[in-house]
């Protein structure tokens, strides 16, 4: 028989990870960055990818990474 305090903490790890996934997928939205992967707790990004964008992959990783970071914070 499961003790519902660890069931009470397994739907609150699973609710926080699925709202940072609905925030990250939103915040990514205004990016030019493919999302690649999303496994348990790694969220990985590429730019460049689906759309050249010349030398500016690397900007575009950078600002993304501010902004999610900002999203968490807030």
């Amino acid at each position: 028989m499961r003790n519902s305090n660890s069931s009470s903490v397994f739907t609150q790890v699973v609710n926080l990870l699925n709202a940072l996934h609905t925030l990250f997928d939103a915040i990514i939205s205004n990016y030019d960055v493919y999302k690649v992967e999303s496994i348990d707790d790694a969220y990985m990004l590429v730019s460049c990818l689906l759309i050249r964008n010349g030398s500016r992959h690397a900007g575009m990783i950078a600002s993304t990474a501010w902004h999610l970071l900002e999203g968490v914070d807030s």
